[in-house]
């Protein structure tokens, strides 16, 4: 008998009869768990596990994911994924002679901001084309801004009655940044 094992077979009986009895063996098996989850909002997301087993896992359809054949101890889950952040970032989860499950993150997108001014004009409206679309009004001042935009390419162009404007449009690339 021995912690964390499993032997095959659990005993064997053996007849002792004037000599010495060969052939009495067993096989260890460690017995194993696993850690499972989901992660939502995002898919195709790397999973990582770090600790007595390392390994890494993505996403299924569902958002699912899974390791297996791990042993107990103390291990770190971690959700990653280009242009996502996670709640919570990572998790502890310690393995102790169970599976573990519902180890689960929520994705959420990284977004940023274009802004900009449009002067000499009034009743002025500006459209936004690319990934996402949308049109504002600029205050005041003439300043405008998007916001909630992911990485893309974008078409910024203002409108207004009786008005030309220069240039017409302005291209614009999102990068990892906001745009001013």
């Amino acid at each position: 008998s021995s912690i964390g094992l499993t032997f095959n077979p659990t005993s064997l009986v053996v007849n002792v009869n004037n000599g010495n009895v060969t052939g009495v063996n067993f096989t260890a098996t460690a017995i194993t768990y696993s850690i499972s989850g989901a992660v939502t909002g995002a898919p195709n997301v790397t999973v990582t596990l770090t600790g007595p087993t390392n390994g890494s896992a993505t996403t299924d359809a569902n958002g699912g994911y899974s390791f297996s054949g791990l042993t107990n101890g103390p291990y770190t889950v971690t959700p990653t994924s280009l242009g996502n952040t996670f709640a919570p970032t990572s998790l502890a989860v310690t393995v102790s002679n169970e599976n573990v499950a519902n180890i689960n993150f929520t994705a959420t997108a990284i977004t940023y901001g274009i802004s900009g001014a449009v002067t000499g004009a009034s009743n002025v409206t500006v459209t936004l084309t690319g990934p996402t679309s949308g049109t504002t009004t600029p205050d005041a001042n003439g300043n405008f801004s998007f916001a909630n935009l992911q990485n893309g390419s974008f078409t910024i162009t203002p409108t207004a009655p009786g008005y030309t404007f220069s240039p017409t449009s302005t291209a614009v690339t999102v990068s990892n940044e906001n745009v001013a």
